[in-house]
């Protein structure tokens, strides 16, 4: 299964790589597994939901943070890109 994602924002937290991404479309009720992949790059099973607002300081439900597991990914990345989640 698959869900389209666009990519806002990269960044690491010490040794881990990260992705926060906005959902485009239906929230899928879906679990991340070991072979799960995001834009083609490898990610961890498992993922974050930020705490983050709108612009009308409303809760964001729709922002995702994934883990990639090769860190050297990150640059793979863009910023504003449209990209699918395969889980």
């Amino acid at each position: 299964m698959q869900s389209t994602f666009k990519i806002e924002d990269k960044f690491n937290v010490k040794e881990e790589c990260y992705i926060l991404a906005s959902i485009i479309g239906e929230i899928l009720d879906y679990k991340l597994t070991e072979n799960s992949t995001l834009a083609g790059i490898p990610i961890k099973p498992f993922l974050t939901t930020p705490r983050v607002t709108d612009k009308n300081g409303n809760p964001r439900f729709d922002l995702f943070g994934f883990c990639l597991k090769n860190k050297n990914d990150l640059e793979k990345v863009g910023v504003g890109k449209v990209v699918q989640l395969i889980f």
